[in-house]
């Protein structure tokens, strides 16, 4: 969603002469000169036009409407600076180079940055809004039903093959053996009484929840669990422990179920809802459509009216596959 702010710029520089007034000729004003061939603005903004035109025009259009829908508060101004220091703390990183550097071969400075940074915020706002509008009674209860959960307390002991890089294939099969026998040890350990917290204390290799007996935080299906890790949760019931080993990529886990919290009810979880079916839509493979259609759809409600004959006709065609 970035906008082509850095010719608009340059084609005001353009058309102020950079200075100096452009001189009459024929009634038009004259921006160049040569030997036998004057170019006059008319020809200038004409070529811009035919190459820029409509995506500029859509730009200056959709950043109204940006700021109209959502007008810049500490919050908004707050989360697009730090989107730029993230982006200037990996560039960095990544190419070695000064941000500022890697900007200036973009053609931006730091501040028309941010202003790029500050529209596409508020449009992926404006766009999430317009898919809320979209989606069905019948669609958030069927999420609700499917993939809202209580809150789950556990504890878990995390075993993990001792792998090295410079190990053939045999050894380190061997390794993760070694890593499953010993969880299925630890599991008979637990049937014969000994306590899950002291064992995890003394064995899981996640060591920052083995120092509280493998204690983790309260979490669902939305915490960033791996998938066998919240699926084999799930299936315990509370106060039991996996009776086999649970394999996920970083090794094999033993869990115990500790509690499960009440789900919230459906009108408590609405809006949470909305707002992740939105994000799904929006990262899913018609995303780009989607966006098209959005934003098509908002300017239409701004009556937007394009009085340029050759612009409103490129707007229109692209718009076509898209109009409802």
């Amino acid at each position: 969603m970035k906008k082509k702010f850095i010719v608009l710029a340059c084609t005001a520089l353009l058309l102020a002469g950079c200075g100096k007034n452009p001189k009459l000729q024929d009634g038009k004003e004259v921006i160049a000169s040569m030997k036998d061939k004057n170019i006059t603005v008319e020809d200038l903004y004409n070529a811009l036009k035919e190459k820029y035109g409509t995506d500029e025009l859509i730009g200056l259009i959709d950043e109204y409407i940006a700021d109209k829908e959502y007008p810049t508060t500490d919050e908004i101004t707050k989360a697009v600076n730090e989107n730029y220091e993230s982006q200037k703390q990996q560039n960095e990183e990544y190419y070695g180079t000064d941000f500022s550097t890697i900007l200036s071969s973009y053609g931006y400075t730091e501040e028309s940055y941010k202003k790029v940074l500050l529209t596409s915020y508020k449009q992926e706002k404006i766009i999430k809004d317009y898919i809320k509008t979209t989606i069905t009674e019948e669609d958030i209860k069927k999420y609700y039903d499917e993939n809202m959960y209580g809150k789950i307390t556990a504890r878990h002991i995390l075993i993990m093959p001792k792998k090295s890089e410079n190990m053939t294939e045999a050894e380190t099969k061997q390794k993760k053996q070694d890593a499953y026998d010993l969880a299925v040890s630890l599991i008979k350990r637990l049937d014969n009484g000994e306590k899950f917290d002291e064992l995890a204390k003394e064995f899981s290799d996640d060591t920052v929840s083995a120092e509280n007996g493998g204690l983790l935080e309260p979490f669902d299906n939305n915490s960033g669990f791996v998938k066998e890790f919240w699926e084999a949760s799930k299936a315990l019931e509370v106060g039991k422990y996996s009776k086999t080993p649970v394999e996920s990529q970083y090794g094999y886990h033993i869990i115990l179920k500790e509690s499960e919290e009440e789900r919230a009810s459906l009108e408590d979880s609405k809006e949470s809802i909305l707002d992740t079916l939105a994000t799904n839509e929006l990262n899913g493979e018609n995303s780009s459509t989607l966006i098209s259609k959005a934003l098509y759809n908002i300017r239409q409600k701004y009556n937007l009216e394009i009085s340029d004959n050759d612009i409103k006709e490129k707007y229109d065609k692209n718009m076509d596959s898209i109009k409802d």
